[in-house]
C-alpha cells in the first residue's frame, strides 16, 4: 500500500512555479501549511471579488494574502478590458467588503498605475521603497 502513494515525484514543465528556486517552494508550501492550520475554515483564507462584461470575466481584486484583521490586496485586469474602470470597481467593492468585516484592506502598490489606482480609491502615499522580484513572467 506504501508503495502507491507518490512524495516529491517530479513533474517537467516550464512555468513560474517550475523555474522557481527549490527552498522558495519549500518556503511557500510550509507557509500554506502554516495558514491551514491558523484559519478557522477555509472562507477565512481570503476574500475576493470579480468583475464581468459581457459575460467574460474581465478583472478581479482579491487578497494574495491574509493576516489576523486584514488582507493585502491584489487587483488584475484582463489586457482587452483595461482602461474602463473595472478594477476601481472591483477594487472599492473589495474594500468595501473589508470595511464590512472589520478588516483592514492594505495596498502594497508596487508600481505607478497600482499606485495612481489606489489614490483614486483614497489611499494616500507613504514612501517609496525597492521591488526584488525572484522571476520574470
Amino acid at each position: 500500500m506504501i508503495k502507491d502513494i507518490t512524495i516529491g515525484q517530479y513533474f517537467p514543465g516550464r512555468s513560474p512555479v517550475h523555474r522557481l528556486d527549490p527552498r522558495v517552494k519549500i518556503m511557500l508550501a510550509l507557509g500554506y501549511i502554516v495558514i491551514l492550520f491558523v484559519a478557522q475554515n477555509a472562507w477565512g483564507l481570503g476574500l475576493g471579488v470579480v468583475a464581468t462584461k459581457g459575460g467574460q470575466l474581465a478583472a478581479g481584486a482579491s487578497s494574495y494574502s491574509s493576516y489576523p484583521g486584514g488582507i493585502e490586496i491584489e487587483i488584475d485586469t484582463h489586457k482587452d478590458f483595461r482602461r474602463q474602470g473595472l478594477a476601481y470597481s472591483a477594487g472599492a467593492a473589495l474594500i468595501l467588503a473589508c470595511l464590512d468585516r472589520g478588516w483592514y484592506p492594505s495596498w502594497d502598490a508596487a508600481n505607478r498605475p497600482s499606485l495612481a489606482l489606489a489614490e483614486k480609491l483614497g489611499y494616500q502615499f507613504s514612501h517609496p521603497y525597492p521591488i526584488y522580484t525572484t522571476f520574470a513572467v
